[in-house]
């Protein structure tokens, strides 16, 4: 080796940049993928393997490199020949040193790419998967991973600022060349190696230490891949239960999976809003499974659309009794967590079904609990504004909508029933300006427009309530028919039912093809003189209880209304008191009945 050629050589061929390049890259990676779990065991299989290598190959880079800085260190000031010799020893090391951490990048890149291909979202719909065992094992994988992420993340800063310092020394100092053989180089080189063994040395420590994790990350990846194993086996087995249910194989019915298909085939029928089918799949689930708390909880929610409220209550009670019952049997924080979810949201399912019933006392014991147990307390502090404004206690449901508002100021539902109970306690402007604020904060919230267009509606400011309920009617949701009912009887009373009629109509033709319900198409078929009074009267009848007194109540709102419209003041007033009979405070009809009501006493006492 010439002189030259010594001179050209510098230490830094050990490409500091590309480790601290690297160190970046797998950091990021590292914490990146494990933030994400797999989709499809392929990704997840990669990602061990990835894992696996890249920590042997950082315990085996960092002590060669450690090993070449003490051999540098230890330079002799022995004769101009020994000291060539063992120079040049060293710069025969340098592209082995630099081959290792091509290596490492390599490593770090496959890692990445794994990563990117492993994201966190369970693929085989763990909502839907209803084997208690295997979602509480994913949620305890899950959380395993996230405490190794944190603990990565807390790794990380440290060791990127060693690799900066390494990075800012190695600049620094510039090139190292071979000394010439004299003492005051050889000192003077010796000095410049032992600065950067020294901003080598922390970086060193901490790149064994996160590979120490990285394998701990490694084996919580492979645990996680076997519990994907498991539910894809568990999900085919449910899936074939299921198929041959559906092609009426009689025989299926004995498999150990029947009582969890037909539980997913009742969550199907349930998002079709087939209720009798929903709620017979719930039943012969529980037959083969009588106490299994999933398929209690979704035959609940059935029996609280379907208006079946008793029912929907007995089955949250037993819910809870078992729920609570077992709480001592659960072997995990990740089972008692799934469980206790569950209990917020059985209380918080009990507590509406109670204040629909009017029960305030169970509602408002319910949603504390609910309050206690559940991760969503926006919810839950929701409900008890419900509870308190139908209730009647105004002053408490305005306390309970400030706290609301303090805690979640860009909530539009917050300002909306802020809104709405400032309306019942008489504070109209402050009402009016928190339905803006919703809207600023959801611009064409249907919700907002049809509570600010019943607001309209009772203040009898029928222009802006019209505006808002063709707003919200113009939109398909929940509210939309309703919403164009109310534009009806705005026309109507205005002297435009004709008009009015053929809106309406409109509306229903554009909205619920294929998809009315009977109810609403009975109450548009009686707004437009399509039925008369009696058939809806007799089609507001229900065998149960909760959904008798709700059809009727607003039965003889609408009907109580065309009475109205065309100066039958006796009758109007004698159906809209029927109306409030019924009790159901949480219904728009039986406030307005009461608006208009109070309107008809006021004229009266005019007159009088």
């Amino acid at each position: 080796m010439s002189k030259a050629q010594r001179d050209k050589q510098p230490l830094v061929a050990l490409r500091w940049w590309l480790l601290l390049a690297i160190l970046n890259a797998l950091l990021a990676t590292v914490c990146a993928s494990t933030s994400q779990a797999g989709r499809g065991l392929r990704e997840s299989h990669k990602a061990v393997v990835a894992l696996e290598s890249l920590a042997t190959i950082t315990e085996v880079t960092v002590p060669r490199i450690d090993a070449w800085f003490a051999r540098a260190a230890s330079l002799t000031n022995g004769s101009s020949a020994d000291v060539r010799r063992q120079v040049e020893s060293l710069g025969r090391d340098v592209p082995a040193l630099v081959s290792q951490l091509d290596r490492w990048k390599n490593s770090a890149r496959a890692l990445e790419s794994a990563g990117k291909e492993f994201p966190w979202e369970w693929p085989l719909e763990i909502d839907k998967c209803e084997n208690d065992r295997l979602v509480a094992k994913w949620q305890a994988d899950r959380q395993s991973i996230r405490v190794e992420q944190t603990k990565l993340e807390t790794l990380a800063p440290p060791i990127l600022e060693a690799g900066t310092n390494l990075l800012r020394v190695a600049h620094d100092i510039g090139p190292i060349r071979l000394p010439v053989v004299n003492p005051k180089n050889l000192v003077a080189t010796q000095k410049r190696i032992s600065k950067l063994a020294d901003a080598w040395a922390p970086l060193a420590s901490g790149l064994l230490e996160m590979a120490r994790e990285a394998r701990v990350c490694a084996a919580l990846v492979s645990g996680i891949t076997e519990t994907v194993e498991e539910v894809e086996r568990h999900n085919a087995a449910v899936a074939q239960t299921l198929r041959a249910m559906e092609l009426s194989d009689v025989s299926a019915l004995q498999s150990p999976n029947a009582a969890e298909a037909h539980l997913r085939r009742a969550r199907m029928k349930f998002d079709r809003r087939d209720l009798h089918g929903a709620r017979s799949d719930c039943t012969q689930s529980l037959e083969l499974n009588p106490d299994w708390t999933r398929a209690l909880s979704l035959r609940a929610e059935v029996e609280f659309l379907a208006r079946d409220l008793d029912a929907n209550i007995a089955d949250l009670s037993r819910v809870l009794e078992l729920l609570t019952n077992s709480a001592s049997g659960y072997g995990s924080a990740a089972e008692w967590g799934l469980a206790n979810h569950r209990l917020a949201s059985a209380y918080g399912l009990r507590a509406d079904s109670e204040l629909a019933q009017n029960n305030f006392a169970g509602a408002l014991a319910d949603s504390n609990r609910y309050i206690e147990l559940t991760t969503n307390g926006f919810w839950a502090s929701f409900q008890r504004v419900r509870i308190y404004a139908t209730s009647g206690q105004l002053e408490q449901a305005l306390q309970a909508c400030d706290a609301l508002i303090e805690l979640w100021p860009r909530s539009a539902e917050a300002y909306r029933a802020r809104g709405r109970t400032r309306i019942s306690s008489g504070d109209v402007a402050g009402a009016m300006a928190d339905f803006d604020q919703a809207l600023k904060l959801a611009p064409g919230d249907v919700g907002t427009f049809v509570i600010r267009g019943i607001a309209n509606y009772d203040l009898r400011t029928w222009t802006n309530a019209l505006a808002d309920f063709r707003k919200a009617s113009a939109r398909p949701s929940d509210y939309s028919d309703y919403a164009a009912f109310r534009v009806w009887l705005i026309r109507a009373r205005l002297g435009d039912p004709a008009g009015a009629t053929r809106e309406l109509q409109r509306h229903m033709r554009s909205h619920r093809v294929g998809n009315a319900a009977p109810w609403s198409l009975a109450i548009a078929s009686f707004l437009s003189g399509q039925m008369s009074e009696q058939e809806f009267f007799a089609a507001a009848v229900s065998p149960l209880k909760q959904k008798d007194s709700e059809q009727h109540c607003e039965a003889w709102f609408y009907a109580g209304s065309k009475h109205l419209f065309v100066g039958d003041t006796a009758t109007a007033k004698a159906y809209l008191e029927k109306c409030r009979a019924t009790n159901v405070r949480l219904f728009t009809e039986y406030n307005s009945a009461a608006a208009e009501l109070k309107f008809l006493e006021r004229e009266e006492a005019k007159r009088k």
